[in-house]
């Protein structure tokens, strides 16, 4: 096959980039008309909760990646392809609220360069916005902890994300993981370690009626099974050594029914340094014999992995 494969060829990040007529609106943060008018004052964080069932069919970001998403003129378009317009090199807006990532292009008035919330581009802002504080750099990406809000602004932050979701209607792209919530990148894993982080999404039903942050919204009482905090399973896989979860922005090339759904939960060294989808390839995980080219292309993967696509790494294979 082409060594030009999908993943090395097509960045899903550099092979869209939208293009938004922002709407005329006030910068005030106490403006009644702009982005933080009250929708609903009657909100509360159970509300918030349950959205969170949406998330199983969105991607994983770590801060890092996140932070790619600011609204800033992306240099290395320009040598990839031919522009078709001067605004197509610009990144989309994403930011995080309570680890609900947002897409705001459509308001880069507000939130892309030059805008009043700027700051909020490419980050974690909910403890700003639910304290009203759009100068304190020490409130950004700071994982939301509920215990350190009062009433008011736990209220202030449902009405946000309430807004977010339900009046400007901006596309939930996904959930931040917190750095805390990620496995130690040094634990040592087994192949069946990285065969039970497939991307296989498994219910059990044990017919209870909560809310779980990671509830399923399927008709039965199944609960399906995501780590906290998530916004899909993990997808595993191992590279010369180190296992990354590509769950965090490779939904597309290994998630089910995905070209290469094949390597999940796979050590994959082999195949990726052959180039190849052969089921023996992918199920044999010997680098010794591998010629000065392969190693090389193996080589390449993982610093594509780690420098380019900064999927994190969860671990160390030992065996």
């Amino acid at each position: 096959m082409s060594c030009e494969w999908k993943e090395r060829a097509e960045d899903p990040v550099l092979s869209k980039s939208p293009h938004y007529q922002a709407p005329s609106v006030s910068s005030s943060l106490d403006d009644s008309n702009n982005e933080s008018s009250s929708s609903n004052n009657n909100n509360n964080d159970d509300e918030l909760e349950l959205s969170s069932s949406l998330f199983i069919s969105k991607r994983n970001f770590t801060s890092e990646q996140l932070a790619y998403y600011d609204g800033t003129v992306d240099e290395t378009i320009p040598k990839r392809k031919v522009l078709v317009k001067e605004s197509d090199n610009k990144k989309p807006v994403y930011l995080s609220l309570k680890g609900i990532v947002f897409d705001v292009s459509e308001a880069t008035n507000f939130y892309g360069p030059g805008g009043p919330y700027e700051s909020f581009a490419g980050r974690e802002c909910g403890m700003a916005l639910a304290k009203r504080n759009m100068y304190d750099a020490s409130l950004l990406d700071e994982a939301v902890d509920s215990s350190l809000l009062n009433e008011k602004e736990r209220t202030q932050l449902a009405e946000w994300i309430h807004k977010f979701q339900k009046v400007r209607c901006y596309p939930i792209m996904g959930r931040l993981v917190s750095s805390s919530q990620l496995p130690d990148p040094d634990r040592l894993l087994t192949k069946d370690d990285l065969l039970a982080n497939d991307g296989t999404i498994h219910h059990h039903n044990n017919n209870k009626n909560d809310d779980d942050d990671n509830t399923g919204d399927d008709d039965d009482d199944d609960d399906v099974v995501i780590p906290e905090g998530y916004g899909t399973v993990p997808i595993y896989l191992g590279v010369d050594g180190t296992v990354f979860d590509v769950s965090f922005g490779g939904l597309e090339y290994y998630g089910k029914g995905c070209p290469y759904h094949p390597f999940a939960g796979k050590d994959v060294s082999r195949a990726l340094a052959k180039m190849s989808l052969d089921v023996a390839e992918i199920d044999n995980c010997a680098v010794h014999d591998l010629n000065e080219k392969e190693c090389k292309t193996l080589k390449d993967w993982k610093t594509s992995f780690q420098d380019k696509r900064k999927y994190p790494i969860v671990g160390q294979l030992n065996y």
